[in-house]
């Protein structure tokens, strides 16, 4: 499965790829429980020339397997469902934050019309 990637702008807009974005601060991205996929939040447009300075994390039901962060970008291995809350501050002294919602991921939909008539 592929990773997820959520390239954050200005005024609340984000591209992403394996992930929904659900609200401006809001993303759903699904996966199954043995999955343990990397998601990368870029900050590079909405940080208008600074840097990230600090990076907090709570987790909910998912767990990280790694983290790191670079000047641009925060990067996670998450695993199982739940959420994942992330804060970052900026050199400027903004701060962004979103919440990752992990909902579990099914192969087989054969069964949708019988759970919703």
């Amino acid at each position: 499965m592929t990773d997820r990637i959520i390239l954050f702008a200005t005024n609340g807009r984000a591209t992403c790829r394996g992930i929904r974005q659900v609200s401006e601060a809001r993303f759903m991205a699904y996966q199954r429980d043995d999955d343990n996929l990397k998601y990368t939040l870029d900050y590079e447009a909405w940080l208008d020339g600074g840097t990230i300075s600090t990076v907090t994390r709570e987790l909910s039901g998912t767990s990280a397997t790694s983290t790191s962060a670079t000047t641009l970008q925060a990067i996670q291995k998450l695993t199982g469902q739940g959420y994942m809350d992330i804060k970052v501050l900026d050199s400027n002294g903004n701060t962004k934050q979103a919440r990752i919602v992990i909902a579990p991921r099914t192969e087989d939909c054969d069964d949708l019309d019988e759970r919703y008539p």
